[in-house]
């Protein structure tokens, strides 16, 4: 987000679906929410060009030649998108939507929810894969390390964001965890319907949305984290990354997947 922006909710799918002809139903989505419709988009920062519906041809033209496509609003609640999508991996995660809004947006139950629903629509515009929402400070205590690097005799510290290969694992559980009928299936449907979770809601195509709190403001609370731990025993410590064991090998569904194609 924003470099003055620094304490924002983090949302992330993955999908293997052909966003190649969705864009227009993309627009179409954002430009009647509420909240959530961008005042700008650009293929890549700085994003500049006002968000209209009259620009779809423009933006089209962009999506096709660049693969990507970005979003912002200045306005509250500040927040970025970040959509990209390939053609040369078929049938794997590589698709991705991501973004962010500030946090200060999360203070009332009026508008978790209504993050909750844009993100449902979002979950089944992209046919999403798997996806998740927290607060930065969440995922960077769960996914990212401190590494020691030297620019000649300068040592500097960088961070480095690990268990983001859907290949590999699922990288965590989080405030918001999306999983589609496809994890469903993979996990088995009584498990994920039994799981331990604040909430549990319907996603399109069968998939289950598992929430962990109220809100995403609660991460550091005690029960919070006893909730989490007990979600990921719940489904499985094997499927999922952990920072304490980061080269640890995952349990993950796409030999599965592989063999149903």
């Amino acid at each position: 987000m924003s470099a003055r922006v620094r304490r924002y909710i983090k949302l992330f799918f993955n999908s293997d679906a052909l966003w190649r002809d969705r864009l227009e139903s993309l627009i179409r989505l954002l430009a009647r929410q509420e909240a959530f419709r961008p005042d700008r988009w650009g293929p890549s920062e700085p994003v500049r060009r006002p968000f209209r519906l009259e620009a779809l041809p423009e933006m089209e033209k962009v999506w096709s030649k660049t693969h990507s496509i970005m979003f912002k609003r200045a306005e509250k609640p500040k927040f970025w998108l970040d959509n990209r999508w390939f053609t040369h991996l078929p049938h794997a995660p590589s698709d991705k939507f991501f973004g962010g809004v500030e946090d200060k947006f999360f203070k009332s139950t009026e508008n978790v929810r209504a993050f909750l629903d844009f993100t449902k629509e979002l979950f089944a515009w992209g046919d999403m894969l798997h996806g998740y929402a927290c607060h930065r400070m969440e995922y960077e205590a769960k996914n990212v390390r401190d590494e020691e690097v030297w620019l000649g005799t300068r040592r500097m510290v960088s961070k480095r964001a690990l268990g983001i290969n859907l290949y590999e694992c699922l990288p965590g559980i989080y405030w918001a965890n999306f999983f589609s009928k496809f994890y469903v299936d993979w996990f088995g449907e009584e498990r994920i319907r039994s799981a331990p979770c604040y909430a549990q809601e319907e996603l399109a195509g069968g998939g289950v949305l598992l929430l962990t709190a109220a809100s995403p403001l609660d991460y550091e609370k005690p029960e919070v984290r006893e909730l989490q731990q007990a979600l990921i025993k719940h489904l499985g410590e094997d499927a999922f990354f952990s920072l304490a064991h980061p080269d640890r090998p995952c349990r993950t569904p796409f030999e599965y997947r592989k063999g149903a194609k």
